[in-house]
């Protein structure tokens, strides 16, 4: 083989690695938060989230299903947290973004948050 091909099949193997390794680091992120907010440990689920929102929006994008996923979850956190105010300043920033997703995927969604 040549060397440029070796090197650009090492190069798009090391990139799938890394992008499957950030995508388990990211499923990890919300299983924790989720976990701190499960056990009643809301604050600190809530700090936990907003890092995650944080880090989500300038990794992969405000509109991205991952984003929104932790941004709804952060919702659920100050809602029970009896934040109800926050809570719906940030679903009335989201409203516009959730109605563009088809009905069928929020739904599944949203099933899959039981």
């Amino acid at each position: 083989m040549k060397p440029l091909i070796v090197c650009l099949v090492v190069f798009v193997t090391c990139c799938t690695h890394a992008e499957d390794a950030t995508a388990d680091a990211r499923t990890q992120a919300y299983e924790s938060v989720q976990g701190l907010r499960d056990s009643g440990k809301y604050l600190d689920a809530e700090q936990a989230a907003r890092v995650m929102v944080a880090a989500r929006e300038k990794s992969l994008g405000a509109g991205h299903s991952e984003t929104l996923r932790a941004k709804i979850m952060l919702v659920g956190i100050l809602y029970v947290e009896g934040k109800q105010a926050e809570a719906e300043l940030l679903l009335k920033d989201l409203q516009p973004v959730l109605t563009q997703i088809s009905g069928a995927e929020l739904r599944d969604y949203l099933l899959s948050q039981g």
